[in-house]
């Protein structure tokens, strides 16, 4: 008989099902039975990237964005929060009963695990970075706390100083911490330039709608070959800009993979599944965090400091600034397959 996994993904913008396709195809890869659960954007975009695979709907966290800090956000949406780990405890609860798999694997959904089936958590980020010290190793006990009951914690990251996430993942790797290497849904491919730029909108309203607007205003006039993804997979539209810019909703894990290989230069958040896209694929990019978002903010200074992506704050956003400023970085390059430790 085939064993069966359970992979349930948080929907928080398209970053966390984007990193999951080489979970879920490692698990097809290895003759797995595979359940996704999910809910919102990430479970349609899997819908569209694996038809034939079997879906379940969990209830959303349902996070308002009233205001330009993330913490601020989560602190008043603590209550329909955890509202949405206890539904999504019982959520899980009934899938196992009906599908009884051997493994639970959970993309930073802390209700998605179980006390009678190996339940796997992944995530990189094990430690809060905020300027307020004390909020900060709150935010980081509360974390803790959360994962404490599962069996084993996959770190989407390189161990030691080569870390891609920094301090966010720093921890000592034992038998429930493990570091599996990166995960990107893409491949390198050499391929003929078609684009000066890619943006790659994603993350959260209201910000990814500001950001698509100072974008697409300073494109409005541009003379370069230009293509925007607006990362809005449940809408169907594609135009043009101008004679040089062209605008998509959304493209398929291959097709953007092909983009992006054509592409000079990348204009994304600074997500860190978008980091590990980016190392994978030896891209250079222009990194503006989300605002209010301390993990993408943190790790684009941190990596500016590297050396490694130029990064902007978004109500700073200059086009030509950025594109000039960009020179003097040299993006990360890896050649690296995951190590997933099935």
């Amino acid at each position: 008989m085939q064993p069966t996994v359970l992979i349930a993904i948080l929907n928080w913008g398209l970053g966390h099902s984007t990193r999951s396709i080489p979970i879920i195809d490692s698990f097809l890869l290895k003759k797995y039975v595979v359940h996704i659960a999910s809910d919102g954007e990430a479970l349609t975009f899997l819908k569209k990237e694996y038809p034939k695979l079997i879906f379940h709907n969990l209830p959303g966290y349902n996070i308002s964005y009233n205001y330009n800090s993330i913490v601020l956000n989560v602190i008043i949406s603590s209550f329909s929060i955890f509202n949405a780990i206890y539904k999504e405890k019982a959520a899980i609860n009934s899938i196992v009963q009906k599908i009884k798999p051997d493994l639970i694997i959970s993309d930073n959904r802390y209700g998605a695990r179980s006390s009678t089936i190996k339940s796997v958590l992944i995530t990189h980020q094990l430690n809060i970075k905020l300027n307020n010290v004390l909020l900060a190793k709150w935010g980081t006990g509360f974390i803790r706390y959360l994962i404490r009951k599962f069996d084993e914690i996959w770190i989407p990251d390189f161990s030691g100083i080569s870390r891609l996430s920094g301090e966010l993942s720093a921890v000592n790797a034992s038998e429930k911490f493990k570091f599996i290497g990166p995960l990107s849904r893409f491949n390198p491919a050499k391929s003929a330039k078609k684009y000066d730029i890619a943006v790659v909108l994603s993350g959260p309203e209201p910000q990814r709608s500001i950001f698509e607007k100072i974008i697409l205003a300073q494109l409005n006039s541009f003379d370069k070959k230009v293509i925007v993804i607006r990362g809005k997979v449940k809408e169907q539209c594609s135009y043009a800009l101008n004679d040089n810019v062209e605008v998509k909703n959304y493209l398929l894990s291959q097709e953007l993979n092909e983009v992006i290989c054509q592409s000079d230069i990348i204009i994304s958040r600074s997500g860190y599944s978008t980091i590990m896209d980016l190392a994978v694929l030896g891209k250079k990019a222009i990194l503006v965090p989300t605002p209010g978002q301390t993990e993408q903010e943190y790790l684009a200074k941190y990596l500016k400091k590297k050396r490694f992506y130029y990064s902007c704050c978004q109500n700073d956003f200059d086009l030509k600034k950025s594109l000039e400023k960009s020179k003097e970085y040299t993006g990360v390059k890896l050649n690296i397959n995951s190590i997933i430790p099935i």
